[in-house]
């Protein structure tokens, strides 16, 4: 019995994977991009890059740090689809935002067992100002100790938002209020701002192959050149990012990228890879073995890989082995009619 049934989920989940691979839609491709980048990096979060260069992740594993099933995903795509969820056919609202948050953290909604196994410490005291009342906006942390990656993990979906967005300024301040709901401070804003940028510039190269590296590269220096014009007169934030908007991770060595859950270290670990990868798996794999904070530096790795090679290009193991792919795939073509990207 136990085997047909697996059998048949095993079936069922081919038939869904060929249904959205037909689509290979950029918001369908970049949420399950980022979700597999995730639970690939799952397993093996907080080991050192050491261990993880003599015995490197090559796919999904079972078990290891948190002890989940392989396949499992974390917080950080549990509050992408949550904001996904909260944006589809709705104007921005932070605070419908800040209460899907809530409802995953509070009653496991948007995770695929129902419960939360991570959470990080500022999103956590940033959600409980909001359950007290505080203003959706201003609940995030605003110290300098709060610029962790718990922001920059779930902003995904506001690129996808915004993509028929003409402001830069109205982007702006759509992706500081998005991140202020849990990260609030100036530099964890640049960081989500930047990514979100850098995925608009990718999704709107609609004439060209952006499925190389030549084509990210320009995606990421076009954005480095509007955001070190835009804050050239800020010293302070230009030294913080000084290698991300000099273009210097173009050609940097991995030695010299670190892997923790700092968000600009975060930002320029995902940028790296990209930039040196020429393949969505090859992308993440490097992600993941940089170690350290591997499943939110796969995600979000895995978001913009998904978007550049599309859904198609992720092998499909991994897609099979991703749990909840109903729930992942439902909420992300949901979200894509609200979008219309073309």
């Amino acid at each position: 019995m136990t085997n047909i049934h697996s059998l048949t989920k095993k079936v069922k989940g081919a038939i869904l994977i060929q249904k959205y691979e037909k689509k290979n839609d950029a918001v369908i491709s970049g949420i399950v991009g980022a979700a597999v980048g995730d639970a690939i990096g799952v397993p093996v979060e907080f080991q050192y890059r050491k261990q993880l260069s003599e015995k490197p992740v090559t796919g999904m594993r079972a078990h290891g740090t948190h002890n989940q099933p392989a396949g499992t995903w974390s917080d950080d795509t549990s509050m992408i689809l949550a904001t996904a969820s909260a944006l589809s056919g709705m104007e921005l609202d932070p605070g419908r935002i800040a209460t899907a948050f809530l409802n995953w953290r509070d009653h496991g909604a948007f995770s695929p067992d129902e419960r939360v196994f991570d959470i990080g410490l500022t999103t956590n005291t940033a959600l409980n100002r909001f359950k007290e009342g505080t203003d959706a906006v201003l609940c995030g942390g605003n110290h300098i100790e709060d610029n962790g990656n718990g922001s920059l993990m779930r902003i995904l979906p506001v690129a996808f938002f915004l993509y028929n967005t003409e402001s830069f300024e109205d982007r702006k301040q759509a992706v500081y209020d998005v991140s202020s709901i849990t990260h609030r401070h100036l530099i964890s804003k640049i960081a989500c701002h930047f990514y979100v940028e850098f995925a608009i510039r990718l999704m709107r190269m609609k004439n060209k192959d952006i499925r190389t590296t030549a084509a990210i590269k320009q995606a990421y220096d076009h954005a480095a050149k509007i955001f070190r014009f835009h804050y050239e007169h800020d010293e302070e934030i230009n030294k913080t990012f000084s290698k991300i908007f000099t273009g210097e991770l173009s050609d940097c060595s991995v030695h010299i990228i670190r892997s923790g859950g700092y968000v600009v270290d975060s930002l320029e670990a995902a940028l790296w890879c990209l930039l040196h990868t020429d393949s969505y798996e090859t992308a993440v794999l490097t992600a993941v073995n940089l170690g350290h904070d591997t499943d939110t530096i796969g995600c979000i790795t895995g978001g913009v890989a998904g978007i550049v090679y599309g859904i198609n290009n992720i092998p499909m193991t991994w897609k099979k082995t991703l749990r909840r792919g109903d729930m992942v795939y439902g909420i992300a073509e949901d979200f894509a009619k609200t979008c219309q990207i073309l």
